[in-house]
């Protein structure tokens, strides 16, 4: 490569910042190495650009590298021919273990089980449970001076019916 262009300076400093940083840094690059903007650099300008990014950012490694290619310093990364891949190894097989025969054991008996059965117990049923209610008796009102102010209301009871818990009978079932 026998130079290299603004432009093509401004797209490697993008790889690794925005817009207006890469513009900023190829503008601080010009001046710290005492060059004008033109539309292409020479191998020479491009040596004095590429020393001049590198003091300014890590960030402008791209375009250093774009730069040592234009002066002639490194071989056009174009024409290299890709690296074959290795080979990957193929995995040794897993030993074979033998296993050992496989022994039946005769069958176990166990004991039959008896299962003895309960007694099944009826219930009885449950009389039916009637509440009656008492009459509600109400009261005539005393008659009230003005003086003295009524503090209790008149509280009604409250009859709740008892209930109680059904029994249901067990079943058991007969041995098989």
């Amino acid at each position: 490569m026998a130079g290299i262009t603004h432009q093509e300076i401004i797209h490697l400093l993008e790889i690794r910042c925005d817009y207006y940083t890469a513009r900023r840094y190829l503008s601080d690059g010009l001046e710290a190495a005492g060059l004008e903007p033109a539309e292409a650099y020479g191998p020479e300008e491009a040596l004095q650009l590429r020393a001049a990014l590198a003091e300014i950012s890590e960030r402008t490694q791209p375009a250093q590298e774009g730069l040592a290619e234009a002066a002639g310093l490194v071989p056009a990364s174009e024409g290299e021919a890709e690296p074959e891949p290795e080979p990957e190894p193929e995995p040794e097989p897993e030993p074979v273990v033998e296993a050992e025969p496989v022994v039946e054991a005769e069958p176990v008996v166990e004991p039959e089980v008896v299962v003895e059965p309960e007694p099944v117990v009826e219930a009885e049923p449950e009389p039916e449970v009637v509440v009656e209610a008492e009459p509600v008796v109400e009261a005539e009102p005393e008659p009230v001076s003005e003086a003295e102010p009524v503090d209790e209301p008149v509280v009604e009871p409250v009859v709740e019916p008892v209930v109680e818990p059904v029994v249901e009978p067990v079943v058991v079932a007969e041995p098989v």
